[in-house]
């Protein structure tokens, strides 16, 4: 597989009450500099081929389409771009208009990932987000009526105040509105965020994990009944439609991160850059990228290997592992793959080493232990 590339914008209108993620509220002014800066950092990585482009952030599509066209033809220049390369870019419902859509389109984006979240206003008003129910529907509309025939759905379960019929409503309507792929994650209160303090506080009414364990099955039942393969604890698609670029991490797939709070996987080594906006431009002047470098030995490799592999649902394959690393699995995790079998949150069986959908739904806690 080639080598993917991600590209972080770190842009919002304002920052929703449970983000945690690199991100800067109403900081426009400063879009011009930033995207000279991330043409300067692909310079370092010319002529790598690529086949996969991801623009995440923040909201990517509050920024102009002159900025998007000039990042995209910025890559095209520095890197050997497929010719099929998937290009995914981040949308938010409220920064979202038909011709908005058909321009960046035009500029060569295939594949548009939609912040949907829920389609109840109520939930909607507790996480912060700008949109309301109706600006989430036209916005997958204006999509398709654009011509995207590639679009995934983010959608959260776990949300203060959610029940689980509320829950199952969401999945069923955008289940049902012809796009292709879906992503569902459970809420996670971040310290430091509005929504962590007001739960500690004891202000939010949050399902307890016995419900939420529930909404992530009857979705995974829901999802599948129409056509949804599930091929990654949070991640549904149609066939053909799984996210190329995501896949890579699963893998373990060479990807090169741009930006702000970016990070790599690049031959075996992971580097990070610096998470303020100042540090960020006095790297790339100083030409000092790749920044913070994480050399991974062999144990770190295999860790890895097992945690990401496990979060996809076609799991590990066992001769995989001993081709990589020349050794058994069973030999390095036989008892702590044996403790989850016999727990019946693992399956190991032709060749292969999977989590059960119980496994799945405690997934955070069983990698935690793989890698100690």
């Amino acid at each position: 597989m080639k080598t993917g590339l991600y590209i972080h914008l770190p842009f919002c209108r304002q920052r929703c009450r449970y983000c945690d993620f690199t991100t800067f509220a109403d900081q426009y002014d400063k879009v011009e500099a930033y995207v000279k800066a991330l043409l300067q950092e692909m310079d370092g990585y010319r002529g790598e081929a690529i086949d996969t482009i991801y623009l995440g952030g923040g909201t990517p599509s509050t920024l102009t389409e002159a900025h998007i066209g000039a990042i995209l033809e910025g890559v095209r220049e520095r890197f050997d771009v497929d010719k099929d390369s998937e290009i995914t870019m981040e949308m938010n419902p409220s920064s979202m208009s038909p011709d908005y859509l058909a321009a960046i389109r035009e500029l060569g984006v295939n594949r548009v990932s939609i912040g949907v979240q829920s389609l109840h206003d109520s939930e909607l008003t507790a996480l912060g987000r700008l949109h309301d129910r109706a600006q989430a529907l036209k916005s997958i509309q204006w999509a398709q009526e654009a011509g995207f025939s590639n679009i995934s759905v983010d959608v959260m379960f776990g949300l203060p105040d959610q029940t689980f019929d509320s829950f199952l409503e969401t999945c069923y309507e955008v289940a049902n509105l012809g796009i292709q792929h879906i992503s569902c994650y459970a809420l996670t209160l971040e310290s430091g965020t509005p929504m962590y303090k007001d739960n500690m506080n004891g202000k939010l009414n949050m399902p307890g994990e016995e419900a939420e364990r529930a909404m992530f099955e009857s979705a995974v039942e829901l999802f599948t009944q129409h056509g949804f393969q599930m091929y990654e604890i949070s991640n549904f698609a149609k066939q053909g439609y799984r996210s190329r670029h995501n896949v890579k991490y699963w893998k373990r797939v060479s990807y090169i991160g741009i930006g702000v709070a970016a990070h790599s996987l690049y031959h075996e080594t992971r580097y990070g850059n610096p998470e303020t906006m100042e540090e960020y431009f006095k790297m790339v002047k100083e030409g000092r990228n790749p920044f913070d470098i994480v050399e991974l030995d062999e144990r770190d490799m295999q860790n890895e290997f097992l945690f990401l592999g496990l979060r996809m649902n076609e799991g590990i394959d066992v001769a995989e592992f001993k081709e990589k690393f020349g050794k058994d699995i069973f030999d390095e995790f036989g008892k702590t793959i044996q403790w989850y079998t016999n727990l019946k949150m693992m399956t190991s069986s032709a060749g292969r080493i999977r989590l059960t959908l119980k496994g799945m739904n405690v997934s955070n806690s069983i990698f935690t232990s793989l890698y100690n």
